[in-house]
């Protein structure tokens, strides 16, 4: 089934139990904020399943699949450089690569290749595992985002939900932050208006006011997010597209109960982003032989 979702270009994001609005994703809340009273979430999580991956791409966040390929939502603006850690990558002309759904029309996933000399960072990480079953609720999940940040550290907005404060406002810095995600039961869509992004195999996480929990947001459209497999090892399912707001939700907020909106790359998705990376090439291998000589030239120093 090919859902058609309609979004607003990693500006907006919307999500009404009544009514179904959709908008696209562009950054993290963090549920018990960014203040002094909760963690800042700003670097590696000690069990990290690809912080070094993730990086900047235009308006929006992508993911280094390994062999010189990242990946991001084709609705943040196609390829472009790809910024990690203060390293900034420069995209292969030509390479961009569009994924498709099972009608043939355009997925919103795009692949393109960057330059990634073998004396950086990157050209160390190796190829990423993917999932091979669709998350359901109860697995364990993190996602890392560059999206815009809240600016409470406890609950600053009222939307009318039942709670005294029911959310956060954010505003437009960005930053690199993880969470731990809620999987929820898949939800039905239905019919919707006229699409933007689109989706064959897609699955959902919810924002909720216990426990650990995060919502993406404005800029964190391609955020990745993990999940451990049947060996316990961090898997990559696939990014954020969009946000499922309440109805009538003000804009640059962020909501308990709103949903996000994964691509679910283990049913078809990973078939064809493996097709396009080539086999296994030489990045690591030249990085781990560049190694030893950078060290001995630095010895010299």
């Amino acid at each position: 089934m090919n859902i058609k979702i309609k979004a607003s270009l990693v500006c907006t994001s919307a999500f009404a139990l009544s009514v179904w609005m959709c908008g696209s994703s562009e950054a993290m809340v963090l549920s018990g904020g960014i203040g002094s009273s909760a963690p800042a979430n700003d670097t590696a999580p000690t069990d990290d399943p690809g912080w070094e991956r993730v990086g900047v791409r235009g308006i929006g966040t992508g993911v280094y699949l390994g062999e010189g390929w990242v990946i991001t939502a084709k609705h943040v603006g196609g390829a472009g450089n790809f910024s990690v850690d203060g390293t900034t990558y420069s995209a292969v002309a030509g390479s961009s690569v569009v994924l498709t759904n099972g009608d043939g029309s355009d997925a919103d996933l795009l692949m393109f290749q960057i330059d990634v000399p073998v004396s950086s960072p990157l050209a160390s990480v190796p190829l990423v595992a993917f999932t091979d079953t669709t998350p359901t609720l109860g697995d364990e999940a993190i996602a890392i985002g560059t999206g815009f940040t809240q600016n409470s550290a406890t609950p600053d907005h009222n939307h009318g939900g039942g709670l005294a404060n029911d959310g956060y406002t954010y505003n437009t810095l960005r930053d690199k932050k993880w969470s731990e995600f809620d999987i929820v039961a898949p939800l039905d869509l239905g019919e919707t208006a006229p699409a933007e992004l689109e989706l064959d195999d897609f699955f959902f996480t919810r924002f909720l006011p216990t426990g650990d929990s995060a919502l993406a947001v404005h800029r964190d459209s391609g955020s990745p997010i993990f999940v451990k497999n049947e060996d316990d090892e961090w898997a990559l399912a696939g990014l954020v597209h969009s946000i499922l707001p309440a109805k009538d939700q003000a804009e640059n907020t962020a909501v308990y109960g709103n949903y996000n909106i994964w691509s679910d790359f283990s049913v078809s998705y990973k078939d064809q982003i493996l097709a396009t990376i080539p086999e296994p090439a030489s990045l690591g291998i030249l990085a781990a032989l560049v190694a030893p000589v950078a060290a001995c030239r630095r010895r010299r120093a």
